[in-house]
């Protein structure tokens, strides 16, 4: 059995290296004065222990692990707020027992990662449902290459508290909108879709007794094509926008209809993002966008931050950095959306931000000069 159990990088209290070398100096030929020092460091856990466990990340790395195990985290569950399980792919009935009977009574965030819930005798359990009551202050819960055997496994029970999901390369083996029993929608605030089949996403958001309402969505990541009726449901409520199409899709995307101030009247932030643009595409792009926030159709009356961000092919030359069409670019944007107060052209190559054209205004005012 290996695990890794991992406080937050920002809360975890280090002891420093300097300070454990020399006890082992002082006192390494006296085993009672170490367990003196073992004993002064475990009170010393004990009382920081509530900071030191507010995050955890919890990765099981061994397939053939005891039923006790899996309960690890529930020492710390008086103080654990956010959890990350990473399942690597473990037995179904691991994970479900884990959520059986876990109760973290401070939990607000929950991500499950790699796990399968696909197993014959387990058909007609509720895992998700049970944990939430189990767990009344979650707020957020994130699913990262989970597959389930049917909707009904999540779908959370009425008054659940829940205000933000994440979906990433979710499977659902059976499709179905015969919730059993009924229950009353939950209103998101904020959701992250990604590599999701469109039916689920229909099931889940779209009809008239989809479990999850999005008349109240503040946030919304799109990362593929086949999601747009999502946007349209939820655009006269969004604050934040972030979209990432396919390359191809980039210039039409931005034609959209969807994308009309009188369809997202309260937008305040809004990121496009695209992938394997050739660098001689860039003009041509900054041009098009140009020409289309130069229009009185597509003035925001209320977007304070917009930002793009292409993720170049290798062979991008450094020359193309200084294009006129960057600067045009920004100018226009700002020019034409006085409530702006940051545009910005993010280019990034393998994962790194290669260059970024950047240019901030008072709202109000005229732009400043840009900067990259």
């Amino acid at each position: 059995m290996s695990t890794t159990v991992v406080g937050s990088r920002t809360q975890y209290p280090h002891c420093p290296q300097e300070l454990i070398d020399r006890i082992l100096d002082e006192f390494y030929d006296s085993k009672a004065d170490l367990l003196t020092c073992s004993l002064v460091s475990r009170f010393w856990l004990q009382r920081s222990r509530k900071h030191l466990f507010r995050s955890l990340f919890w990765r099981l790395q061994d397939n053939t692990v005891p039923r006790q195990s899996i309960t690890l985290p529930l020492r710390f569950s008086h103080w654990v707020q956010e959890l990350f399980v990473d399942f690597a792919d473990f037995e179904s009935h691991l994970v479900e027992e884990f959520l059986q009977d876990s109760t973290f009574f401070k939990l607000r965030r929950l991500t499950l990662a790699n796990a399968s819930l696909v197993v014959p005798d387990l058909l007609h359990s509720c895992t998700l449902p049970m944990f939430l009551r189990q767990n009344p202050e979650l707020e957020h819960v994130g699913f990262i290459r989970v597959t389930f055997a049917s909707l009904d496994q999540f779908i959370p029970p009425s008054g659940s508290g829940i205000k933000s999901l994440l979906l990433h390369s979710l499977e659902v083996e059976e499709v179905t909108e015969d919730f059993r029993g009924t229950t009353l929608p939950v209103y998101l605030e904020s959701l992250d879709v990604f590599d999701v089949d469109p039916e689920v996403t229909d099931v889940l958001f779209l009809r008239s007794k989809s479990p999850f309402d999005l008349s109240k969505l503040k946030s919304l990541h799109l990362r593929e094509d086949g999601h747009d009726a999502i946007l349209k449901r939820a655009s006269l409520s969004l604050n934040k926008l972030f979209l990432f199409p396919p390359s191809q899709r980039l210039l039409s995307c931005l034609d959209l209809s969807l994308l009309h101030p009188r369809l997202l009247p309260n937008l305040i932030h809004l990121t496009i993002g695209a992938n394997d643009f050739k660098y001689d595409a860039i003009p041509d792009m900054l041009t098009h966008f140009s020409s289309l926030l130069a229009s009185s159709d597509l003035t925001f009356p209320h977007l304070g931050s917009l930002i793009m961000i292409v993720k170049m092919e290798p062979g991008y030359p450094r020359t193309a950095r200084k294009d006129d069409s960057v600067v045009e670019f920004l100018s226009t944007a700002c020019a034409v959306m006085p409530s702006l107060k940051r545009m910005a052209l993010v280019l990034q190559l393998r994962g790194r931000c290669l260059d970024t054209f950047e240019l901030k205004t008072e709202a109000g005012t005229q732009p400043c000069k840009g900067a990259n």
